[in-house]
């Protein structure tokens, strides 16, 4: 990384990346009242991420629209702002951060309880507590279903293995991530802004004259057994840790997902991560994104001048005032955002 301004460094503390379609390479996590949901390969009911054909679209609509591990309750007893829940043929849930369960057909004074819910406590494999703040003490009555939350994206449109997924948060971007599963070995995935159909799009990132069919997002090295992985994301975004083989210590880092801009009228702060498809097993692990940048397969929808399409030529920004960092599509785009903004930074290159 070379620095080209004389500015001394200075201490940076931790903060959101922020910016002209700003690259926030750290994990997602919580920020104010703003959910984040995780999955992994390890939890009941959740389709195989394999290498055959077809097995990214089962995951991704389990973990974008549908949900899965789908179970009826036997009963529900509020008390204390806690339900508990029984299930005689087992739940199969997980606890802990990002863990959250949809509830559905409550109905009467418990109807509040239909949405979705952090789950709490494991009191056996039959029992399980989630939150129910501001209900009264009683029993729920009725038949009552649930299942693993799905992150709320919508389905654009689909084809024989072929699949697209809208944004779903209403202040979201709203682009497209669109993905081609017809390869045993790995997916070929591009955003785009608009759809007609699953070949009718209008303005792909990566074009096609920088990533031709799309970047690659991998699903097994060789063979067609299971692949363990992990995953997080909410309306907004999505992050999918994959490994590449069932034996692997390490896994890619891929994305589909909005990041925070500097400008109000940004739209297309949208950026796609991935392999390219001459890149070669295994990649870089998860700990050292930066290769990603070097290898040129992070791609912005647009500049946040709104007139580029897939901008992936990146350099980096540190705003001194607020201590934060951002990416900025050339070093003229990000020095223009210093000075309209009359505040001092300094720039880096991330090659």
């Amino acid at each position: 990384m070379t620095i080209l301004s004389s500015t001394p460094p200075l201490a940076v503390t931790p903060a959101p990346l922020l910016g002209t379609t700003a690259l926030a390479i750290e994990t997602l996590r919580k920020t104010g009242e703003e959910m984040y949901k995780y999955y992994d390969s390890t939890q009941t009911g959740v389709p195989t991420y394999n290498g055959t054909v077809g097995s990214d679209i089962a995951l991704f609509n389990a973990i974008f629209i549908n949900g899965f591990n789908q179970k009826t309750l036997d009963s529900v007893v509020v008390a204390s702002g806690v339900a508990t829940a029984t299930v005689s043929n087992g739940h199969g849930y997980t606890i802990g951060n990002g863990r959250y369960i949809t509830i559905a057909d409550c109905t009467g004074a418990y109807s509040a309880l239909n949405g979705e819910h952090k789950t709490l406590t494991l009191i056996s494999g039959n029992q399980f507590t989630f939150e129910a703040t501001g209900l009264p003490d009683g029993t729920v009555t009725g038949s009552l279903n649930t299942k693993v939350s799905p992150l709320g994206w919508t389905s654009v449109a689909t084809g024989t293995n072929l699949a697209a997924y809208k944004l779903g948060d209403p202040t979201s971007s709203g682009l497209i991530f669109r993905i081609d599963d017809t390869n045993a070995q790995y997916m070929r995935v591009f955003g785009v802004e608009t759809m007609g159909d699953i070949n009718t799009y209008t303005n792909k990132f990566p074009t096609e004259a920088q990533i031709s069919g799309g970047l690659a997002w991998w699903k097994r090295n060789s063979g067609s057994g299971a692949s363990p992985w992990a995953a997080v994301g909410n309306g907004k975004a999505f992050r999918f840790f994959p490994a590449w083989s069932s034996a692997t210590t390490s896994a890619d880092l891929f994305e589909f997902a909005d990041h925070v801009s500097n400008s109000t009228i940004d739209n297309f702060c949208c950026v796609i991560v991935g392999d390219k498809i001459t890149d070669t097993l295994p990649m870089t692990p998860v700990n050292s994104s930066t290769a990603y940048v070097a290898n040129g397969n992070m791609y912005i929808a647009r500049s946040y001048l709104l007139v580029s399409i897939a901008s992936d030529n990146l350099w980096l920004f540190l705003c001194l005032d607020t201590k934060r960092f951002f990416v900025a599509p050339s070093i003229k785009d990000g020095l223009q955002w210093l000075i309209d903004n009359a505040v001092c930074g300094w720039c880096l290159t991330l090659t």
